[in-house]
């Protein structure tokens, strides 16, 4: 098989699945009569598949099972794969992603716990590896390889070679996360080289906008395997040709699927170098419009066979990522990880299975402790009060409790913060967070009150002594949308504090009427 490894089997258990193989003793679970999507060769099989342990042992008809399921009229696929994920930027835990994530049918991750790691060293990786060992799914981890992001900026710990070795040898850790300072790796830097020396031989993941000519030679030199940056067909041709694979990326942000995907059927590209992967997508989007099966399903509304589509989004990352010996297709000796359809151009998901047991009943249980120092990285100062409560209303008290409550949601986001809260004589919040080290301001909040906090406004000072103002829906995501990428609605930026928060309040005001527009309610001020 492709990939990075060859096929391997548990041969303490081989004698009885291969009875089950050989059809002389019952299966667990046989799949009947569906029509079974094979990676392999792109057929569409009208077959059964016999499930025992967890393992597929048998595609063909004539197995036994004690479970037996009728699959007319539908169609069976492998498990997806998201190729690269931050956990993290789910705004969730990862047992509660998985939860959501696998009923959208999939089934691997392959995570990349950068924001943890940033902020808490091996022990955010830690969390990661354990919040992950019993959920029904497969989740991967490539080891972060930029912490801090760049050699400049403040967060919580460095995390070097000497740092990864102990992990070098959990069957878990596939891997070098995305290398995202491409400027070290590129002029050799002795400390990213030791990185890319430690996991030789292993997936290394890109993370490389924009980066072309000479320079990206060197980067594929040091053995960075896949990039999913990419934004423009120019990119991925440039890249494809050096030999990079190319995780495709629709996440909350980020959407590069379509032109990416009218690139590969306007050049006739061969899709095996494509798969597909979320990067940061937040849990409301995945409520709404799914996972990778919402990848999925969009590749074929833009012009991808659906069997193609599913490739990409099975055994194409399997291969990849040396997974392929279990992973990604409908073959003996295959983890049961199934998808049961009920359409296939649509993607409309029946059931999804994994080891061969139906994940739909299962619920996220938190695990970390809550005397672990991990729930303890985002630092609340004590609330300054300066106003009447009563002659400003209690809501304010309801905001600032979002505030806070969504840092430390996030907190493994920022790294240890110190934020004073404030509640101000016009009845306003602002939340001014220093930085523990270096004890500069590096976020000012200002919370609209009443009908307002669907708005609000973020004063950031950059490091060229500019100012960034953004607007920010959700009043729930105080501190959820600007953790992450910095997602705002809108965003001024000058070089006078006074000059952008001036210029936002009109911003604020423009969004009131249009709100006031929308929905015909009156607004309060």
């Amino acid at each position: 098989m492709d990939g990075w490894e060859c096929y391997r089997m548990d041969f303490s258990k081989f004698p009885e699945l291969a009875k089950a193989a050989r059809g002389e003793v019952q299966a667990d679970l046989v799949f009947r009569g569906g029509n079974v999507i094979n990676v392999f060769t792109g057929e569409i099989l009208r077959t059964s598949v016999a499930v025992k342990d967890g393992t597929i042992v048998g595609v063909g008809d004539g197995y036994v099972g004690a479970q037996e399921i009728d699959l007319t009229g539908k169609y069976l696929c492998p498990g997806f794969i998201d190729a690269h994920l931050h956990l993290e930027s789910t705004m969730v835990t990862p047992a509660e992603l998985v939860e959501r994530a696998v009923k959208c049918g999939t089934t691997t991750y392959i995570a990349d716990p950068h924001e943890a790691a940033n902020v808490s060293g091996a022990a955010g990786i830690d969390y990661i590896l354990d919040e992950t060992e019993d959920v029904p799914a497969n989740v991967y981890v490539m080891m972060p390889s930029c912490v801090p992001a760049l050699p400049f900026e403040d967060n919580g710990c460095t995390f070097d070679a000497a740092e990864m070795k102990k992990y070098q040898n959990n069957p878990r850790i596939l891997g070098l996360g995305e290398v995202m300072d491409y400027v070290s790796t590129v002029n050799a830097d002795p400390a990213m080289t030791q990185k890319l020396a430690l996991f030789d031989g292993k997936p290394k993941d890109g993370h490389a906008p924009g980066l072309t000519g000479k320079q990206l030679n060197a980067y594929v030199l040091a053995g960075i395997t896949n990039d999913h940056e990419c934004s423009s067909v120019e990119e991925v041709l440039e890249k494809r040709r050096l030999g990079m694979h190319i995780h495709i990326r629709e996440g909350s942000a980020a959407r590069n699927l379509e032109p990416i995907i009218d690139g590969i059927i306007l050049h006739n590209m061969d899709i095996s170098g494509f798969s597909f992967c979320t990067d940061d997508k937040h849990i409301e989007d995945i409520h709404t419009e799914g996972h990778i099966d919402h990848c999925v399903r969009k590749a074929i509304d833009c012009g991808i066979a659906p069997v193609d589509a599913i490739r990409m989004a099975t055994i194409h990352t399997a291969q990849h990522y040396g997974l392929a010996h279990q992973l990604g297709a409908i073959a003996p000796g295959m983890q049961a990880d199934l998808i049961v359809l009920d359409d296939l151009e649509t993607v409309q998901i029946h059931t999804v299975y994994h080891r061969g047991k139906d994940v739909a009943g299962f619920r996220a249980q938190p695990k970390l402790p809550q005397d672990s120092p991990l729930r303890r990285t985002m630092h609340c100062l004590p609330v300054h009060q300066t106003h009447n409560r009563k002659r400003h209303g209690i809501q304010n008290l309801s905001v600032l409790n979002q505030c806070i409550a969504a840092a430390n949601l996030t907190q493994m986001l920022y790294g240890t913060q110190h934020i004073r809260i404030v509640v101000t004589d016009d009845g306003q919040i602002m939340a001014v967070m220093r930085h523990g080290r270096c004890n500069r301001t590096v976020l000012y909040i200002k919370i609209h009150h009443g009908a307002d906090t669907d708005f609000t406004r973020v004063v950031m000072p950059l490091h060229n002594g500019n100012f960034a103002v953004q607007i920010i829906r959700h009043k729930q995501a105080v501190f959820l949308r600007q953790a992450h990428l910095l997602m705002p609605c809108n965003q001024l930026v000058g070089n006078d504090a006074d000059d952008v928060i001036f210029f936002s309040d009109r911003q604020l005001q423009l969004l009131r009427t249009n709100r006031q527009t929308v929905h015909g309610s009156p607004q309060r001020a």
